[in-house]
């Protein structure tokens, strides 16, 4: 929206007021948002035992974790080099009804016929719905989050992380009550409802008509159809043939600086016609990809490390304990050994992404390597059983609370890793970065920098999915090779 002077700051102005006077709304909304959207997946993984155990396929329990994650790569892909045209409205709807169908096919999958194979496939086929839905829907939250203050990003976060602890916790006490886990996953569906509601009608936007209101009246559901004016290409220091010129004469080796400019700025700007949707993709997006993925590639490369070390100990959990002892016994601590760290791990993960307003960690790389470290500690401890007595129930669960102890620790690193991460992403400066891409667009304006920051918030979101589907795959590995005998 424009003021009455037509200036540009009347806009921006009119846009702050409404985020500040709706910041806690807004806030609390995303802290919903990102409960709901990740609850269905947590509770995957906390039922992940129980799934692969009822189906006599324990040693194949990571599988549950791969398949909950694996396709979400695709969408979120997708989602942040395809889609880009779909209404956010669209892509909401879509995130929830991934959700029912999962629900659905997890739900039914216990009664149907007595193959226990195909019965573990369905089963899987609904893990793979509800993990897209959570995995397609935090890129597509992320996204969005791009146009509001750097710190709802803190609510969103937050809500992930309540979600962990929620969905084990509620598994553990109905699971306790004797029921199916047909029926804990049933009885979820009215959450859906709560998400698309916090959407659609909870969120206050900032609207060109000059008075804020929802997304179901402000967003639009179809694609509006405005083609931008790119105008001449104004190179303010290459034009073609002395970038040309450069990548002849300029050893990459010697001046990478200038050979990547210069090739940036052919394939981004060589040629003036934008009719054509994938060169107009490739010309225009292709080396502004690039850019923003290195000016995220630190970030983005500790987010993955710290999400394959923090999956791979997730389920090298159930190993972790003996298994004659947790097999049928009557002690609560070890027959829920597996969801109870599940707890614990997601009570970590809530305390860490929910410290944002109070505790900023920088310098990422620590986490990562304390990550790391913890990886190897749990890895020893599911082959050798380090922590733990053999012989002895009454020891061995005593001696689990530490191990329980542990799992928080593991959230807390993995938390604290991607709210930092992200947050970091948020706050760079795009406006002082030198991109040769920029010269494409002449005149910058706020969606071209919404684009960039949507994108790079993108990237780092598959980098996170990559993390986790590595940690699984590394985890399935071993639970069939080095952890054959535990179990």
């Amino acid at each position: 929206m424009k003021g009455e002077d037509g200036s540009i700051v009347t806009e921006i102005t009119y846009r702050q007021e409404v985020y500040e006077q709706n910041h806690r709304r807004n806030w609390l909304a995303f802290w919903l948002i990102g409960m709901i959207n990740n609850f269905h997946y947590c509770l995957v993984l906390s039922a992940a035992d129980e799934i692969a155990t009822s189906f006599h396929l324990k040693t194949y329990v990571a599988l549950v974790s791969w398949a909950s994650v694996f396709f979400g790569v695709i969408l979120r892909l997708l989602n942040a080099f395809v889609f880009t045209s779909i209404p956010y409205n669209r892509r909401f709807l879509f995130t929830g009804a991934q959700t029912l169908i999962g629900i659905v096919l997890v739900s039914s999958s216990k009664y149907l016929g007595s193959n226990d194979v195909f019965r573990f496939f369905v089963a899987l086929l609904g893990v793979v719905f509800c993990g897209n839905a959570s995995t397609y829907g935090e890129s597509v939250a992320l996204g969005y989050l791009e146009r509001f203050p750097s710190t709802t990003v803190g609510g969103w976060s937050s809500g992930t992380g309540m979600s962990g602890v929620l969905a084990s916790l509620i598994y553990m006490g109905l699971s306790a009550a004797d029921f199916s886990n047909a029926s804990i996953f049933l009885l979820s569906i009215p959450l859906v409802i709560v998400y698309w509601g916090m959407y659609y009608f909870v969120i206050v936007i900032p609207n060109d008509t000059g008075t804020p209101s929802n997304n179901w009246k402000s967003a639009p559901w179809r694609v509006q159809q405005i083609q931008p004016d790119f105008g001449e290409p104004q190179p303010d220091d290459l034009s073609i043939a002395e970038s040309t010129r450069l990548l002849q004469d300029v050893n990459p080796s010697t001046q990478p600086s200038a050979f990547w400019k210069a090739l940036f700025f052919i394939v981004a700007c060589v040629s003036n016609d934008r009719s054509v949707a994938l060169r107009h993709w490739w010309e225009r997006n292709w080396a502004i990809t690039v850019a923003m993925h290195g000016i995220t590639l630190s970030n983005n490369l500790n987010l993955l490390v710290v999400y394959v070390a923090e999956y791979a100990i997730q389920f090298m959990a159930p190993f972790s304990f003996p298994c004659h002892l947790v097999k049928g016994s009557d002690k609560f601590w070890l027959s829920n050994s597996f969801v109870i760290t599940q707890f614990c791990y997601q009570l970590g993960v809530l305390a860490s992404r929910s410290s944002l307003l109070c505790l900023r960690i920088r310098r990422v790389w620590i986490l990562t390597v304390m990550q790391v470290a913890n990886a190897v500690f749990w890895f020893l401890q599911a082959k050798l059983l380090i922590v733990g007595s053999a012989e002895d129930a009454d020891r061995e669960q005593s001696l689990a609370f530490i191990l329980f102890v542990y799992m928080i620790f593991v959230g807390l690193f993995g938390g604290a890793s991607y709210v930092n991460v992200f947050f970091n992403i948020l706050e760079l400066d795009i406006t002082k970065i030198d991109l040769i891409t920029i010269n494409c667009i002449p005149n910058p304006n706020p969606v071209t920098a919404t684009e960039k920051r949507q994108l790079m918030m993108n990237i780092g979101a598959v980098y996170a999915i990559a993390g986790i589907s590595l940690g699984s795959f590394v985890d399935l590995i071993f639970s069939n090779t080095a952890l054959t005998a535990s179990c």
